[in-house]
Formats: C-alpha cells, sequence, structure tokens
C-alpha cells in the first residue's frame, strides 16, 4: 500500500462532494479571538435547503496520529455527520467511535465507505458558520442576473452596443483628424509664405517682424498681413501661457 498525503486525500473528497460546497482547514472562528479554536480538516455543505447536512472529515495518514488524536470529538457539535478518512488498512472500522465513519482510500487514489456516520441533530454553531461566510464564500458568479444564461445574453447585448458604439467613435475620431489635417496643410502654406517675406526682409524673429510690420516697410498682400497678424497674436498669447507675461 502507498503512501497517502493529507494533499491526495482532499482532492479525492472533493471528488467525493463535487455537487456539495466543499472547504478544508475550516475554523470554528477567528485565529485571534477564538477561545478554544479547532481546525477541521475538510468539511462539505450539501446544497439542500429540506435536507441541510454538514458533515466534517478528520484526515489520518499515519498510526500514531489516530491514536494520539483526543479532540476529534470536539468536532462533532460542529457537523451533522464526521467520519475519519485514512489509507486503506490503517485504521479498523471497530476502532471507531459508533457515532463516526470511516472512509478509506485505496491505492488508486479511490473513496470507499467502511462504515457510514450517524447522522445527529445539532444546534448550528454561529460563528462556525460565520467564519465560513466571511473567509470562504465568494461574489455572486453572476452578478445582477439570476443565471448563467441572462449573465452572457446581457453580454452579448453589451458588446454589441459596444461594438457599435466604439465604430462611431473611431468614425468621429477619423473625421476630426481630417479636419485637423486640412487645417495644418492650410497653415503650413501660409506659413510657407510668411517665411518666404521674412527671408527677403532678413526678419529673424517674430519680433522683428511685428515691428517692421508697424513700420510698414514690408509691401504684403491684405490676406497675408491678416495671417501675419494672427500668427503674432497667437505666438504672444504663447508666450503669455508660458512665462506669464507679454514679450
Amino acid at each position: 500500500m502507498r503512501n497517502f498525503s493529507a494533499r491526495e486525500i482532499k482532492i479525492a473528497l472533493s471528488l467525493k462532494h463535487k455537487r456539495d460546497y466543499f472547504m478544508t482547514e475550516v475554523k470554528n472562528g477567528p485565529t485571534h479571538f477564538a477561545t478554544n479554536l479547532r481546525i477541521i480538516d475538510a468539511v462539505a455543505i450539501s446544497k439542500s435547503w429540506a435536507n441541510p447536512c454538514i458533515t466534517g472529515y478528520e484526515i489520518k495518514v499515519s498510526r500514531p496520529d489516530f491514536l494520539n488524536d483526543e479532540k476529534w470529538h470536539e468536532y462533532l457539535g460542529l457537523c451533522h455527520k464526521f467520519s475519519f478518512v485514512a489509507p486503506k488498512g490503517l485504521i479498523d472500522k471497530k476502532e471507531i467511535d459508533k457515532r463516526c465513519g470511516l472512509l478509506t482510500i485505496n491505492e488508486y487514489g479511490k473513496l470507499y465507505t467502511q462504515k457510514k456516520p450517524l447522522f445527529r441533530k445539532i444546534e448550528l454553531d454561529i460563528d462556525f458558520l460565520w467564519y465560513i461566510i466571511i473567509t470562504r464564500l465568494e461574489n455572486d458568479r453572476y452578478p445582477f442576473h439570476s443565471n448563467q444564461a441572462d449573465y452572457w445574453k446581457d453580454w452579448l447585448n453589451h458588446k454589441k452596443l459596444n461594438s457599435e458604439l466604439g465604430y462611431e467613435l473611431r468614425a468621429k475620431i477619423a473625421g476630426t483628424i481630417r479636419d485637423l489635417q486640412r487645417k495644418l496643410d492650410a497653415q503650413e502654406r501660409d506659413n510657407a509664405d510668411i517665411r518666404k517675406v521674412m527671408k527677403e526682409h532678413d526678419i529673424k524673429n517674430h519680433w522683428d517682424l511685428e515691428r517692421v510690420l508697424k513700420s510698414k516697410k514690408v509691401v504684403a498682400e491684405p490676406w497675408m498681413q491678416s495671417n501675419i497678424k494672427g500668427t503674432i497674436e497667437n505666438l504672444n498669447k504663447l508666450l503669455i501661457e508660458l512665462f506669464g507675461e507679454e514679450k
């Protein structure tokens, strides 16, 4: 018989309880506040309103671990059914308390019930359940939807809407870019004419250009003078934004 780890046995238990809410290493309260902290190796909660059942498991992988366990009876008040789980041959079912069950795992990793646990009516432990709610429960898998089908139907509708919005946004951006490009091209043509005038009169910067224009030493077409004036005004606005005062 090969040796099994506690982890391997937990995996086998999770498969056995794949239709239940299954968890491992479950405490009976918060670590720092519980007066008598206990940790059950595994717990399975049936998803039934009419027949609720909490099943607890204590896993044993060595003979001394089983023989020296003096706290297992403290788990009985936390679950309706309680069983030991161990490799085949480690524990004899005659050694098990009449209230408890025994599951064994064979060399192929399959669980077998050697002794069924007794179902006991218990008063549910509030701290135990509250610990499970706070630390183990997840958020709604399909938030704000009654089922998975409604969730995916809504998801597809929103995807379609987002696709349409994306198309409209791309078209709007493309149109805006085209308009800006036309304005930029027109401004470049005007700037070329302005640079030509500045070169002919050996004007180095926009301050010299403004001074020369005011002195009327440069003869330019009205439209060019208007463009030059607008360019100078824009440059002055930029200087004010950068340095806080007009130059």
